[in-house]
């Protein structure tokens, strides 16, 4: 091997000097040491213009520097290792060999040639290589990128680029988007997860060239990717964008409902308001298509957002699943995804809305084994925390063996979310809360993280279980959170579910009438799976009487929510 002598030494020290001790700079210089002396790279230094920058060391100055040592490397490439590099440019993030020769080259043989440059830019440092079980990905380090970007769009191919790139990704996730229900979903997610940033980028592309057909087939194609990854608020965020963008345009029909039922479904996961708006949107569209199939899928999200966003109570959301279902299981339509895996999720919808019974537990069995047979972890994870919907029929022993079945396949954080919520209502329903406040402990983070603001219905039942353990301080403050937030964003349900929750904590300060007259203005009205209003009227009833009870539940019937809400606001505060 090569060892410097004392004038290689001095040189080295120089360059060091005249690249003013950038990392990167140095770096892409010592690339070149295979085939350049260190004397022989400090005489082209101090002749490309570098040492110029090197007197001083301000933010400014440094970053000249930098420019000018990769514009040196620049120069020193062959023009197809130029071409290359510049369109690599374009990429997000890490990306793969086979996305650099189709966005960077047109013909086979270019595509040889591309994976030649990329050996060469490597070589030089110019581009990164990074090895992992999935393959080989590379990346530019951000300033490299930078640098290449402008080269890029000084030649005038940054327009051509950005839509072979976008027209890459959205191939991609075509092809990826079945593998996301099956045997192979594992690898599916991971490998999306690797080209997410590269994704986010086609969707901007997207926009810019107006292209709503190309938008909506990625973001259906994104489906259960967002559900897996716990992504709903983008999700909706997107599927709205891109309902806006088909809007007024030629754009597909189908295409554009499809993309509604993924934001209706996402929106009503996370208890969006926005849901309301993207499920009008599909009632419309599947309106204009006129199939049972769609009809049927709408109706289903429709009663998707009104079970969250209302509650089972008023029995809207289990008419609207009726419907839905009359239209879903007469069709003989061609589906939107695997005809099996629409039936599970069918199915799992059924069990969580409709009256339970005998022919509920027969459904649900039957999706667990769609589920597994699709080999569909995550259909598998999110099916098995509906069990609690069961409970009456299946038994608390089984649904509890049911919910550490779903925790043991789950897949991402998101299902475990979900699998940890529901394990906590189950706990608390059998009294025991310390296990329930681990679980909704648990599941409430992982929402807050997501959503970036307080989740009521774990928030209200974590609550609950923090007082019947003698942690009622805490259950106040966490139910101060969520007042807070109730009171910005008013939603009647959502208020109402709180003040059940509320009469729960009220009871355990001994605030009886309080309590009673928020359990009155509840008017039976709670979150899914709980049984603590019960258990709170229960309480009442041993300090106050029957009568006494009724009288004061009566008066709270007829607050004012809002004005109710400030009263025991004021009471915890005190």
């Amino acid at each position: 091997g090569w060892s410097p002598n004392d004038e290689d030494l001095a040189a080295i020290e120089m360059i060091c000097d005249r690249l003013a001790g950038i990392p990167l700079g140095i770096e892409l210089v010592a690339a070149r040491i295979r085939s350049m002396t260190p004397i022989e790279i400090l005489e082209v230094l101090d002749t490309s213009g570098t040492s110029r920058f090197a007197s001083t060391k301000s933010e400014f100055e440094r970053n000249r520097t930098l420019d000018a040592t990769i514009d040196w490397s620049f120069q020193l490439l062959g023009g197809p290792e130029r071409r290359v590099f510049r369109r690599l440019a374009l990429f997000a993030g890490t990306f793969d060999l086979a996305a650099a020769q189709s966005v960077c080259t047109c013909s086979e043989i270019e595509q040889l040639k591309a994976a030649e440059s990329i050996d060469a830019l490597v070589d030089q440092s110019l581009v990164v290589a990074e090895h992992d079980a999935d393959g080989t990905r590379f990346r530019l380090l951000e300033p490299i990128r930078q640098w290449a970007l402008e080269r890029l769009a000084e030649v005038g191919e940054l327009d051509e680029i950005r839509r072979r790139h976008a027209d890459w990704y959205t191939d991609l996730i075509d092809r990826l988007a079945p593998l996301t229900m099956g045997h192979e979903q594992a690898s599916a997610f991971r490998r999306i997860r690797a080209e997410y940033p590269n994704i986010r980028l086609a969707f901007e592309t997207l926009v810019e060239c107006d292209e709503p057909d190309g938008y909506l087939d990625l973001a259906f194609g994104l489906y259960w990717f967002w559900a897996h990854e716990g992504l709903h608020l983008e999700a909706c965020e997107r599927c709205l964008r891109g309902l806006d963008l088909a809007a007024g345009s030629s754009a597909d029909l189908q295409r554009q409902a499809r993309v509604a039922l993924v934001g209706t479904n996402c929106g009503a996961w996370t208890r969006l308001p926005a849901a309301l708006n993207i499920a009008d949107r599909f009632d419309a569209l599947a309106s204009e298509l006129g199939t049972d199939h769609a009809m049927g899928w709408a109706l289903l999200m429709r009663g998707a957002v009104t079970l969250n966003l209302e509650g089972a109570e008023n029995g809207r959301a289990g008419a609207f699943l009726e419907a839905a279902r009359e239209r879903l299981d007469a069709r003989n339509e061609q589906t939107w995804f695997d005809p099996r895996w629409e039936r599970a999720i069918h199915l799992v919808m059924y069990a969580a809305t409709l009256p339970t019974g005998p022919a509920r537990v027969e459904e649900f069995e039957e999706a667990a084994d769609l589920f597994e047979t699709l080999g569909d972890s995550a259909g598998l994870a999110m099916h098995y925390s509906q069990s609690l919907q069961l409970v009456e029929w299946l038994g608390e022993e089984r649904t509890a063996d049911l919910m550490h079945k779903g925790m043991s396949v789950v897949t991402s954080p998101s299902w475990a979310s979900l699998c940890q919520s529901r394990a906590g209502l189950l706990h608390q329903r059998r009294g025991d809360h310390i296990a329930a406040v681990v679980d909704l402990d648990a599941a409430l983070r992982f929402k807050i993280d997501i959503l970036g603001t307080m989740y009521g219905p774990d928030a209200r039942s974590l609550a609950v279980s923090l007082g019947e353990i003698g942690r009622l301080r805490e259950a106040e403050q966490l139910m101060l959170e969520v007042i807070d937030v109730g009171l910005q964003d008013v939603n009647e349900t959502e208020s109402l579910y709180t003040l059940a929750a509320l009469a729960s904590l009220l009871v355990m300060r001994s605030d009886n009438e309080l309590a009673a007259q928020a359990l009155g203005r509840a008017g039976g009205q709670h979150d899914h799976f709980v049984t603590h209003p019960n258990r709170t009227r229960e309480r009442l009833v041993e300090r106050l009487g029957e009568q006494a009870v009724v009288v004061v539940e009566e008066k709270g019937a007829h607050l004012d929510t809002t004005v109710l809400l400030e009263r025991i606001r004021s009471a915890l505060t005190r």
